[in-house]
Parts: structure tokens; C-alpha cells; sequence
């Protein structure tokens, strides 16, 4: 999905991806950097695609279970 939750909400757009890890479905979403403290919580895996002059890195982080409730702690927190 390329920038496919750009004009929702926050709670529809973790409705969205609950709806689609129930259904077994593994996404592929695309989004500026800006967008990815919004449902960070919800990936396994995050690519992050940077350019370097001329050329391009691709920087994988993995999320483990604990990793995942630590963001959704500092997202609910005020």
C-alpha cells in the first residue's frame, strides 16, 4: 500500500490493520517517515529505503513482541 491511510485517522487506521492481520493478510506499506510513529506498533518489520547520493540503503529493523508494547505504552501515554 503506497501512502494508502494518508487521509484517515489514527484509530481507523489501526482498525484497518487489525482487520488485516485477523484476515491473515501480511501488508506492504509505503509512507513517508513522518507517518511512521503512527502505527509503528503494529509492523514486524520496518524497511526504511534512504538515498545516499546516487545510490540507495535499505535499513532493516525487526520489532519483537516486547518492542511492541513498549511503543503502544508511549503512545497511550500522555
Amino acid at each position: 500500500m503506497d501512502e494508502a491511510f494518508e487521509k484517515l485517522d489514527p484509530d481507523n487506521i489501526y482498525k484497518i490493520i487489525r482487520f488485516c492481520h485477523q484476515l491473515g493478510l501480511q501488508l506492504i506499506m509505503a509512507a513517508p517517515k513522518t507517518h511512521q510513529a503512527l502505527y509503528q506498533e503494529t509492523f514486524d518489520t520496518l524497511i526504511s529505503i534512504i538515498r545516499v547520493g546516487r545510490g540507495i540503503q535499505a535499513i532493516p529493523q525487526h520489532f519483537h513482541q516486547e518492542a511492541h508494547v513498549l511503543l503502544l505504552k508511549k503512545l497511550v501515554s500522555p
